[in-house]
C-alpha cells in the first residue's frame, strides 16, 4: 500500500513521506532504542559509547539516499515516446512541385501492426521512404528511436523494407541474390537465407534466374530479404501485391508470427481483408494528411 502511494505521489508527496519516515526513525532511535538498550544493559557493551548518534546518522543517510533515487512515474506522453519506433512530426513533401504530404504527424509504436491505405498516387510510397530515411522531408522531421540508429549510418538498423520492389541482378538466381545482400552485414549465413526463402514459398535450389521470375515470385523474394536477417521493424509497401491466394494466406501467417514475437510492422494495402486480418491500428492518407481510417 505504501509503495503504491509513493509511486503515484508527486515530488512534494515523496519529500513529505521521506521527512515523516525520518522523523519516526529519529524518535524511535532517541527514545525507544536507548530505553530498551539501557534496560538490557547493552548500550556500552554492544554499541559503544554513542550508539544513538551513530544509528541516527546511518538511518537518515539511507533515507536521504532512497528519496533522492526515487523518480516520478513517466507521463503518458513520455511512455509513448519511450516505446515509439519512429515518428513523423509535421512532415511535408512535394514531388516536382506537386504537394503529396502536408504537415503529417504519425507515430509507429513498438509491437503494433499499423496499416496504411489511400488512393493511388496519394503518397504512400513516399511516406515509407521518409519513414526509413531514404528520402528527406521538405519540412518537419522524422524521429527514429536511438535503439535503431547507428552513429555511422543514416539508414536505421534492424529495419526490413519493401518499397517499389528491390532491384536484383537479373542473371543470377534468387538464392545468389539474397546471399549477396546477406554478405554486406554478415549477420546471417546461407542456412538462414534458405529458411527465409522456404518460408515465403520459394525453392532455394531452383536454377531459374531472377530475370525469369514471375511478379509473384519477385514479391516473395522481396519479402524474404525484408526479414531474413531477423529485422525487428518491417516497413512493407503493398506486401501482398501480385501474390496468389495461397501465398497471401502464407504471408499473413508469417506476419502474425512476427507480431507474436514482438516485432513491429507498418504496411500499405488497398485490400480491406488484409487490413482486418493483421492491423492493430489503421490510418489513411487523405488530401495529403494522415487521418484515422473510418
Amino acid at each position: 500500500m505504501l509503495g503504491q502511494w509513493v509511486s503515484a505521489a508527486p515530488w512534494g508527496g515523496v519529500a513529505a513521506l521521506g521527512v515523516a519516515i525520518a522523523g519516526g526513525f529519529v524518535v524511535g532511535v532517541h527514545v525507544v532504542l536507548p530505553f530498551g538498550l539501557n534496560s538490557l544493559g547493552l548500550v556500552n557493551s554492544a554499541f559503544g559509547r554513542e550508539p544513538v548518534a551513530a544509528l541516527t546518522f546511518w538511518v537518515l543517510a539511507l533515507l536521504a539516499l532512497s528519496v533522492l533515487t526515487l523518480r516520478p512515474p513517466p507521463s503518458r506522453k513520455e511512455r509513448d515516446r519511450m516505446t515509439r519506433v519512429l515518428a513523423l512530426e509535421g512532415v511535408s513533401k512535394s514531388f516536382r512541385g506537386v504537394p503529396l504530404l502536408t504537415s503529417v504527424d504519425l507515430e509507429l509504436l513498438e509491437g503494433e501492426c499499423l496499416a496504411l491505405s489511400g488512393p493511388n498516387g496519394s503518397g504512400k510510397s513516399v511516406l515509407f521512404r521518409l519513414a526509413c530515411r531514404l528520402a528527406v522531408p521538405d519540412a518537419g522531421r522524422v524521429a527514429i528511436s536511438p535503439k535503431y540508429l547507428h552513429p555511422k549510418r543514416t539508414f536505421p538498423q534492424s529495419f526490413g523494407v519493401i518499397i517499389d520492389r528491390p532491384g536484383y541482378v537479373a542473371s543470377r538466381t534468387g538464392l545468389d541474390n539474397l546471399l549477396e545482400l546477406a554478405s554486406i552485414r554478415s549477420i546471417v549465413g546461407e542456412q538462414e537465407v534458405r529458411e527465409a526463402m522456404g518460408m515465403v514459398g520459394l525453392d532455394p535450389e531452383t536454377p531459374q534466374a531472377v530475370g525469369r521470375y514471375s511478379l509473384g515470385m519477385k514479391q516473395k523474394l522481396a519479402l524474404a530479404q525484408a526479414f531474413m536477417e531477423g529485422q525487428q521493424v518491417l516497413l512493407l509497401d503493398e506486401p501482398f501485391n501480385a501474390l496468389d491466394e495461397k501465398s497471401v494466406v502464407r504471408t499473413r501467417d508469417i506476419l502474425r508470427r512476427f507480431l507474436n514475437e514482438g516485432r513491429t510492422i507498418m504496411f500499405a494495402s488497398h485490400n480491406a481483408d488484409d487490413v482486418a486480418a493483421l492491423s492493430t491500428r489503421h490510418v489513411r492518407i487523405q488530401d495529403g494528411r494522415v487521418v484515422p481510417a473510418t
